[in-house]
């Protein structure tokens, strides 16, 4: 490997360092609320922490090639390639978390779907809620079965809400299932 080759790998594996962190800390945690609302798929909010991997895979190369051609201290590329994998190895664990997280979260992008655009979405939003007997649904439900413009929006949110509390309607789900 030449001077000029050698330039360009540090000046890349720089750049990559300065795109991934600043992806990672400024972007992560708005890629992850887009991916848990379903707005971005899942793998979108690990692709900054993906690159600071690439990242540190390139920093190490460019560690070893230092040591090799240019005489560079050997402890200090080892502690160097250290930090980076350390810090990769904190990085990731979070990011693992988040994912765990956002699956426990999509009761509420349901919730989300009853405000869609379309009223079809919004129907089945009402159908899928009724469905899991979720309970802090009710309020949201007969809000939209009061409210929609859609007749068979508010038919189906209404008979969600029957599913929702079948024994004993709440007084919310009762005054929106009056014609």
């Amino acid at each position: 490997m030449n001077r000029t080759q050698a330039q360009a790998l540090r000046v890349t594996v720089y750049v990559m360092l300065v795109v991934s962190a600043g992806a990672v800390f400024w972007l992560g945690d708005r890629l992850w609320a887009a991916a848990t609302m379903g707005d971005l798929p899942r793998w979108a909010a690990l692709l900054p922490v993906c690159a600071f991997t690439a990242f540190v895979v390139a920093y190490t190369a460019d560690r070893l090639l230092l040591v090799k051609f240019r005489n560079y201290p050997a402890g200090r590329a080892f502690f160097q390639v250290i930090f980076a994998l350390l810090f990769v190895g904190l990085l990731w664990p979070i990011q693992i978390d988040r994912a765990r997280r956002s699956d426990r979260d999509k009761p509420e992008r349901a919730l989300g779907l009853l405000w869609h655009s379309n009223p079809e979405v919004r129907a089945l939003a009402c159908e899928v809620l009724g469905l899991r007997a979720d309970n802090k649904a009710v309020e949201a439900v007969a809000a939209v079965a009061r409210n929609d413009k859609v007749d068979r929006v508010r038919q189906t949110c209404t008979e969600a809400l029957t599913r929702l509390n079948p024994h004993e309607m709440s007084p919310v789900a009762e005054e929106a299932a009056k014609p």
